[in-house]
Protein backbone atom coordinates (compact mmCIF):
# COMPACT_ATOMS: atom_id res chain seq x y z
CA UNK A 1 0.00 0.00 0.00
CA UNK A 2 1.00 3.66 -0.67
CA UNK A 3 0.54 5.79 2.38
CA UNK A 4 1.33 9.59 2.87
CA UNK A 5 2.92 10.17 6.58
CA UNK A 6 4.26 12.91 8.51
CA UNK A 7 7.79 12.89 8.99
CA UNK A 8 9.06 14.64 12.22
CA UNK A 9 12.51 16.50 12.28
CA UNK A 10 14.69 17.88 15.07
CA UNK A 11 13.07 20.99 15.21
CA UNK A 12 8.68 21.37 15.35
CA UNK A 13 7.98 21.37 12.20
CA UNK A 14 6.46 18.20 9.85
CA UNK A 15 6.86 17.29 6.66
CA UNK A 16 4.71 15.36 3.93
CA UNK A 17 6.37 11.81 2.78
CA UNK A 18 5.50 9.10 0.59
CA UNK A 19 5.41 5.24 2.20
CA UNK A 20 8.69 4.80 1.59
CA UNK A 21 10.20 8.18 3.31
CA UNK A 22 10.32 10.35 -0.26
CA UNK A 23 9.81 13.51 0.98
CA UNK A 24 7.27 15.58 -1.29
CA UNK A 25 8.31 18.58 -2.70
CA UNK A 26 8.40 21.05 -6.03
CA UNK A 27 11.00 20.63 -8.79
CA UNK A 28 10.18 22.85 -11.22
CA UNK A 29 10.21 26.78 -10.42
CA UNK A 30 8.54 29.15 -10.89
CA UNK A 31 5.47 27.72 -9.45
CA UNK A 32 2.29 29.11 -11.60
CA UNK A 33 -0.52 30.16 -9.67
CA UNK A 34 -4.05 32.40 -10.37
CA UNK A 35 -7.37 33.83 -8.15
CA UNK A 36 -10.07 32.26 -10.32
CA UNK A 37 -13.69 33.62 -9.68
CA UNK A 38 -15.46 32.11 -6.51
CA UNK A 39 -18.89 32.21 -5.47
CA UNK A 40 -18.30 34.47 -2.80
CA UNK A 41 -16.81 38.44 -2.36
CA UNK A 42 -13.69 38.83 -0.99
CA UNK A 43 -12.81 42.33 0.99
CA UNK A 44 -11.03 44.59 -1.30
CA UNK A 45 -7.77 43.86 -1.05
CA UNK A 46 -7.66 40.46 -1.62
CA UNK A 47 -5.46 40.22 -4.52
CA UNK A 48 -2.93 41.84 -2.82
CA UNK A 49 -2.93 39.43 0.03
CA UNK A 50 -3.31 36.15 -1.76
CA UNK A 51 0.32 38.30 -3.49
CA UNK A 52 1.97 38.73 -0.02
CA UNK A 53 0.90 35.08 0.95
CA UNK A 54 3.05 33.57 -1.85
CA UNK A 55 5.85 35.96 -1.94
CA UNK A 56 6.13 35.09 2.02
CA UNK A 57 7.78 32.18 1.05
CA UNK A 58 10.20 33.12 -1.68
CA UNK A 59 13.28 32.71 1.19
CA UNK A 60 16.32 34.09 -0.37
CA UNK A 61 18.82 30.92 -0.70
CA UNK A 62 15.74 28.75 -1.40
CA UNK A 63 14.88 27.94 -5.19
CA UNK A 64 11.02 28.70 -4.19
CA UNK A 65 9.17 31.50 -6.75
CA UNK A 66 5.64 31.46 -7.26
CA UNK A 67 4.54 33.41 -10.69
CA UNK A 68 0.70 35.07 -10.75
CA UNK A 69 -1.25 33.85 -14.37
CA UNK A 70 -4.70 34.87 -15.52
CA UNK A 71 -7.78 33.56 -14.08
CA UNK A 72 -9.88 31.13 -15.61
CA UNK A 73 -13.06 32.16 -17.45
CA UNK A 74 -15.54 29.75 -15.21
CA UNK A 75 -15.44 28.66 -11.67
CA UNK A 76 -12.57 26.16 -11.37
CA UNK A 77 -13.30 22.33 -9.33
CA UNK A 78 -10.55 20.49 -7.59
CA UNK A 79 -8.81 18.95 -9.73
CA UNK A 80 -5.45 17.73 -10.37
CA UNK A 81 -5.63 19.37 -13.93
CA UNK A 82 -2.27 20.79 -14.12
CA UNK A 83 -3.82 24.32 -13.15
CA UNK A 84 -2.84 25.85 -9.76
CA UNK A 85 -6.28 28.12 -8.63
CA UNK A 86 -6.81 29.51 -5.85
CA UNK A 87 -11.37 30.66 -5.08
CA UNK A 88 -13.74 31.27 -2.92
CA UNK A 89 -16.46 28.62 -2.40
CA UNK A 90 -19.88 28.62 -0.99
CA UNK A 91 -21.54 26.95 0.17
CA UNK A 92 -19.09 25.34 2.07
CA UNK A 93 -18.76 21.47 1.92
CA UNK A 94 -20.10 20.05 4.87
CA UNK A 95 -16.78 17.31 4.56
CA UNK A 96 -14.86 19.92 4.72
CA UNK A 97 -16.32 21.00 8.64
CA UNK A 98 -15.70 24.34 9.83
CA UNK A 99 -12.16 24.85 8.05
CA UNK A 100 -11.60 27.80 7.11
CA UNK A 101 -9.69 26.71 3.48
CA UNK A 102 -8.82 23.63 1.66
CA UNK A 103 -5.28 23.34 0.43
CA UNK A 104 -5.01 20.00 -2.42
CA UNK A 105 -2.03 19.15 -3.77
CA UNK A 106 -1.07 16.21 -6.11
CA UNK A 107 2.48 14.33 -6.23
CA UNK A 108 4.23 11.56 -8.39
CA UNK A 109 5.67 8.22 -7.34
CA UNK A 110 8.90 10.06 -6.68
CA UNK A 111 7.48 12.47 -4.64
CA UNK A 112 7.91 15.66 -6.84
CA UNK A 113 4.25 17.63 -6.74
CA UNK A 114 2.82 18.89 -9.51
CA UNK A 115 -0.63 20.48 -9.06
CA UNK A 116 -2.84 21.92 -6.38
CA UNK A 117 -5.62 23.92 -5.39
CA UNK A 118 -6.38 25.73 -2.43
CA UNK A 119 -10.29 26.59 -2.18
CA UNK A 120 -11.21 29.44 0.38
CA UNK A 121 -14.08 29.09 2.62
CA UNK A 122 -16.69 31.95 1.76
CA UNK A 123 -18.91 31.63 4.89
CA UNK A 124 -16.90 33.10 7.11
CA UNK A 125 -16.23 36.74 7.39
CA UNK A 126 -12.42 37.69 5.87
CA UNK A 127 -10.45 40.71 6.24
CA UNK A 128 -6.86 42.18 5.06
CA UNK A 129 -6.47 44.96 8.02
CA UNK A 130 -6.94 42.76 10.77
CA UNK A 131 -10.63 43.97 11.66
CA UNK A 132 -12.13 42.72 14.49
CA UNK A 133 -15.05 39.88 13.93
CA UNK A 134 -13.10 38.58 10.91
CA UNK A 135 -10.06 36.20 10.06
CA UNK A 136 -7.15 37.70 8.28
CA UNK A 137 -6.68 35.83 4.22
CA UNK A 138 -2.88 36.91 4.43
CA UNK A 139 -2.71 35.07 7.54
CA UNK A 140 -4.85 31.72 6.56
CA UNK A 141 -3.33 31.53 2.83
CA UNK A 142 0.10 32.04 3.84
CA UNK A 143 -0.66 28.63 6.02
CA UNK A 144 -2.10 27.01 3.17
CA UNK A 145 0.49 27.48 0.92
CA UNK A 146 2.95 26.10 3.28
CA UNK A 147 0.90 23.02 3.14
CA UNK A 148 1.05 23.18 -0.70
CA UNK A 149 4.79 23.47 -0.47
CA UNK A 150 5.03 20.33 1.09
CA UNK A 151 4.65 21.47 5.03
CA UNK A 152 2.72 19.92 7.54
CA UNK A 153 1.38 21.03 11.20
CA UNK A 154 3.37 22.28 13.67
CA UNK A 155 3.16 22.74 17.46
CA UNK A 156 4.78 25.78 17.69
CA UNK A 157 2.03 28.34 18.04
CA UNK A 158 3.70 31.28 17.13
CA UNK A 159 4.89 29.15 13.55
CA UNK A 160 2.51 30.18 10.39
CA UNK A 161 1.77 26.13 10.17
CA UNK A 162 0.44 26.43 13.46
CA UNK A 163 -2.84 24.62 13.02
CA UNK A 164 -5.59 27.33 14.09
CA UNK A 165 -6.44 31.17 14.07
CA UNK A 166 -8.31 33.76 15.58
CA UNK A 167 -10.29 36.63 14.43
CA UNK A 168 -9.19 40.24 14.69
CA UNK A 169 -5.16 39.43 14.48
CA UNK A 170 -2.32 39.70 11.41
CA UNK A 171 -0.12 37.16 13.76
CA UNK A 172 1.13 35.02 11.27
CA UNK A 173 1.82 36.92 8.33
CA UNK A 174 5.27 36.52 8.83
CA UNK A 175 7.16 33.10 9.06
CA UNK A 176 8.60 31.75 12.17
CA UNK A 177 11.88 30.26 12.54
CA UNK A 178 10.21 27.04 12.12
CA UNK A 179 8.80 27.69 9.41
CA UNK A 180 12.14 29.01 7.80
CA UNK A 181 14.04 25.80 9.06
CA UNK A 182 11.53 23.88 7.01
CA UNK A 183 10.96 25.13 3.94
CA UNK A 184 15.18 25.73 3.62
CA UNK A 185 15.39 21.88 4.09
CA UNK A 186 12.67 20.98 1.68
CA UNK A 187 14.31 23.34 -0.89
CA UNK A 188 17.98 24.15 -0.39
CA UNK A 189 19.68 26.14 -2.90
CA UNK A 190 20.46 22.91 -4.90
CA UNK A 191 16.92 20.83 -5.03
CA UNK A 192 16.83 17.40 -6.30
CA UNK A 193 16.63 18.23 -10.60
CA UNK A 194 13.33 18.18 -12.71
CA UNK A 195 11.05 15.24 -12.80
CA UNK A 196 10.99 13.07 -15.37
CA UNK A 197 7.56 13.03 -15.79
CA UNK A 198 5.27 16.19 -14.40
CA UNK A 199 2.21 14.60 -15.81
CA UNK A 200 1.77 11.42 -14.86
CA UNK A 201 -1.68 9.84 -15.68
CA UNK A 202 -4.01 8.45 -13.11
CA UNK A 203 -4.29 9.66 -9.78
CA UNK A 204 -4.35 7.69 -6.07
CA UNK A 205 -7.09 9.45 -4.02
CA UNK A 206 -6.86 10.59 -0.35
CA UNK A 207 -8.35 11.75 2.56
CA UNK A 208 -8.77 15.50 4.13
CA UNK A 209 -6.97 16.36 7.18
CA UNK A 210 -8.09 18.22 9.79
CA UNK A 211 -7.60 19.44 13.65
CA UNK A 212 -9.16 20.51 16.55
CA UNK A 213 -9.92 24.38 16.68
CA UNK A 214 -8.36 25.84 19.90
CA UNK A 215 -7.53 29.24 21.81
CA UNK A 216 -11.81 29.68 22.50
CA UNK A 217 -14.45 30.93 20.41
CA UNK A 218 -12.83 33.47 18.41
CA UNK A 219 -10.22 30.41 17.01
CA UNK A 220 -11.20 28.29 13.80
CA UNK A 221 -9.68 25.23 11.93
CA UNK A 222 -7.04 26.89 9.95
CA UNK A 223 -6.77 24.56 7.22
CA UNK A 224 -8.30 21.00 5.92
CA UNK A 225 -5.68 19.46 3.55
CA UNK A 226 -5.60 16.35 1.27
CA UNK A 227 -2.45 14.92 -0.66
CA UNK A 228 -2.95 12.79 -3.75
CA UNK A 229 -0.28 10.68 -4.65
CA UNK A 230 -0.56 10.62 -8.70
CA UNK A 231 1.08 7.18 -10.48
CA UNK A 232 0.69 5.72 -13.84
CA UNK A 233 -1.33 2.28 -12.13
CA UNK A 234 -4.93 2.66 -12.04
CA UNK A 235 -5.00 1.64 -8.31
CA UNK A 236 -6.31 4.08 -6.22
CA UNK A 237 -5.47 3.85 -2.50
CA UNK A 238 -6.42 6.34 0.69
CA UNK A 239 -3.20 8.58 1.98
CA UNK A 240 -4.55 9.19 5.54
CA UNK A 241 -3.03 12.39 7.43
CA UNK A 242 -2.51 13.30 11.01
CA UNK A 243 -4.41 14.67 13.40
CA UNK A 244 -2.36 17.47 15.51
Amino acid sequence: MLWIAALTTASAYELRTTDDGQEVRWDAWPVAWDHAPGKSELPDGADDALREAFSTWELQGTPVSFAEGAPPAGVPKRDADGENHVWTVRPWPVEYGSALAMASAWADLEGNLVTFDIQINGEVPWSVTGASGAYDLQAAITHEVGHVLGLEHTEISEAVMFPSTGMGTTDRRDLHADDIHAIEHLYPSFGRGDSEDPNPSSILTGSGCSTDARGGGSAALLVVTTLFLRRRARRSLEAPCSRS
